[in-house]
């Protein structure tokens, strides 16, 4: 498991963090996955309910990843090499120390920005030998995805709704003939499964069904068979939730 610091302070649950505006049309396009008709006044509960929950996971996954980044700004690669940051506070104090003495260069008025940007180098190598120390001060360690928890919470939910959240690991047998000739299909996702895959699209911004792709340009596509797997372990790490089918 990947270490990542601890952060004292970072960010609060907020729905803005959600990938666009829920709209009556967006919830039905999520809720489309369920297998019962739900009340009114229990759809709005569930609504509310699962707002909280990927309100909650982004923020979680936020914090999450900026301990990761924190825990490797500071991880150095060999003895006698720097950490990231490490290295950022000795080139900015290099920077500041030659600006101090070529500050009254002529400006050319060219630039994009002011010659005056460079006086704020003495600034930032403070800072960043501030956060430096600051981060090194905290001990690392072992971090957890918040996704697993994210699956449960939503399930927990689901359950109190009145639904079965249930998984199959099946959808990653390959359709093949049996010794009799007939073909054996490969499963297909339970409605849950395929209810956090909406929640992922819809809500998530697409975090674990999508990664960008820098040489391409472009979001590409996960295998959603993976992104189902991870559900069925998620649900088994739930006492509450007894087998999956």
């Amino acid at each position: 498991m990947t270490k990542a610091i601890p952060l004292q302070n970072s960010f609060r649950g907020n729905r803005e963090l959600l990938a666009g505006p829920v709209t009556d049309r967006c919830w039905a396009r999520i809720r489309s996955f369920i297998p019962k008709q739900l009340s009114a006044e229990a759809d709005a509960v569930l609504y509310k309910a699962i707002l909280e929950c990927c309100s909650w996971y982004l923020t979680q996954q936020a914090w999450h990843e900026a301990g990761l980044q924190s825990a490797a700004a500071v991880r150095r690669s060999g003895k006698k090499a720097l950490a990231p940051l490490e290295q950022l506070a000795k080139h900015l104090r290099e920077a500041a120390d030659i600006w101090a003495n070529t500050s009254k260069i002529h400006d050319d008025r060219l630039g994009i920005v002011g010659i005056d940007l460079y006086d704020k180098l003495e600034a930032m190598a403070d800072d960043a030998e501030r956060r430096l120390a600051l981060l090194r001060q905290i001990k690392p360690i072992k971090a957890a995805p918040p996704f697993p928890e994210f699956v449960r919470l939503v399930a927990r939910h689901c359950r109190k709704a009145g639904l079965n959240p249930t998984a199959t690991g099946r959808v990653y047998e390959v359709s093949k003939p049996t010794v009799t000739g007939r073909v054996c299909k490969a499963g297909q996702p339970t409605w849950f499964q395929a209810f956090m895959a909406a929640l992922d699209k819809e809500l998530v911004g697409s975090k674990n069904l999508q990664h960008y792709d820098d040489r391409q340009g472009k979001h590409i596509e996960h295998d959603h068979r993976a992104f189902y797997a991870e559900i069925v372990k998620a649900l088994r790490g739930d006492k509450t939730t007894g087998k999956s089918s």
